[in-house]
């Protein structure tokens, strides 16, 4: 798989989480993608992978920590986005959902990794991790792929959204098969993957 495809899925997955998109069915489609983030160089990633040419701006934030955006037109990236599910954010093509890149960029962006001491066997480290999201049909696409580690996992519905998680020793070959050898990733999540696994 060329370099440019593991990026479009990888991309895909993280506006899934934590992109939108604006356009005007009435006057044609002109869309705009945002992306807003607290991860200010990995919306300059995006940048840099789309090819636009666009800027970076601070917003506002009820929590009070730092946030960034920003947004541009890219017809084929919305289309590539809309004809794959992107833009309704409920469910995804089998192109997207068999892909690792994919859920490497949903779980960087609505995900959590992380690492439990487990004191029955002299403190190692477990991995755990999680994916919430308002789509129950995303997680379930998502337990498909992380099988067999999610097999005994139940959705939990939490306010509006869902999660779907796990602690365990098996989680390390979940983290294994969405981290190993990846080109593309948020650097604070791949630095808790290294200490989940050696990747």
């Amino acid at each position: 798989m060329g370099r440019r495809n593991r990026g479009e899925k990888y991309w895909a997955g993280y506006l899934f989480a934590d992109g939108s998109f604006e356009y005007n069915l009435k006057q044609g489609r002109n869309p705009q993608v945002r992306l807003t983030s607290i991860d200010k160089e990995h919306i300059r990633k995006f940048i840099n992978f789309a090819g636009a040419t666009t800027s970076i701006y601070q917003v506002n934030n009820s929590s009070n920590s730092v946030v960034w955006t920003t947004k541009f037109t890219d017809k084929k990236l919305f289309n590539f986005c809309d004809n794959h599910g992107i833009v309704s954010k409920i469910q995804v093509s089998p192109y997207l959902y068999n892909s690792r890149h994919f859920w490497r960029g949903v779980i960087d962006g609505d995900g959590y990794i992380g690492t439990k001491n487990d004191k029955r066997d002299n403190g190692r480290p477990r991995g755990r991790i999680c994916l919430t999201n308002n789509s129950p049909i995303i997680l379930i696409q998502f337990k498909n792929f992380a099988s067999p580690v999610l097999d005994n996992c139940s959705l939990l519905k939490q306010n509006n959204c869902y999660s779907i998680g796990t602690s365990s020793y098996k989680t390390e070959d979940l983290v294994e098969k969405l981290y190993k050898k990846s080109k593309i990733h948020l650097n604070r999540k791949k630095i808790i993957a290294n200490k989940i696994v050696t990747l």
